[in-house]
């Protein structure tokens, strides 16, 4: 037992503390997002509406995701500024798309799970709900494609420059 309790007190002070606790507070972060969205939930259900029901159910695990992988990049921050001594730019551009790709995922999903309770009203025509969500997703999935650009540098003007002039 003292062996064991030994190699647990190395690992603890050989490994970056920051690392773990923060860690341990997107543990925590992530509870309480679980415990919210039970509640949001469970009152949702109440309601005659059904948009908050699509809305949080888009929002579900994208925000998991979002709890988990944003406190990552600030570990892997830490850990490798102990071993790489160039400047690590490159997280801020990664968090940064790891939002944009969030609030796409929310939207598409959203998108989704209104085309599919709309579909089961059976109130509207099929294809023109089924155009209209490919659009919707199209629209969204092109901007979060120029924000992407924009966010390694890239100009929309430039590009649309570029296939003017190979055109």
């Amino acid at each position: 037992m003292t062996e064991w309790l030994t190699q647990v007190t190395t690992f603890i002070q050989t490994w970056d503390n920051s690392v773990l606790f923060i860690t341990a507070a997107s543990f925590l972060a992530w509870i309480i997002w679980r415990v919210l969205y039970k509640r949001l939930e469970f009152i949702t259900a109440k309601t005659p509406f059904h948009w908050d029901d699509l809305t949080l159910q888009a929002l579900k695990t994208p925000i998991s995701t979002l709890i988990w992988c944003w406190p990552a990049t600030i570990s892997l921050g830490y850990v490798l500024q102990k071993h790489i001594e160039s400047e690590l730019n490159w997280l801020n551009t990664l968090k940064l798309l790891l939002v944009i790709s969030i609030f796409v995922w929310i939207t598409l999903r959203l998108i989704n799970n209104i085309e599919e309770f709309v579909l089961e009203k059976q109130t509207r025509d099929e294809t023109t709900v089924q155009a209209v969500a490919k659009i919707a997703r199209l629209f969204f999935m092109t901007v979060g494609a120029l924000t992407v650009m924009q966010a390694f540098g890239l100009s929309y003007l430039a590009y649309s420059l570029l296939v003017v002039s190979v055109a």
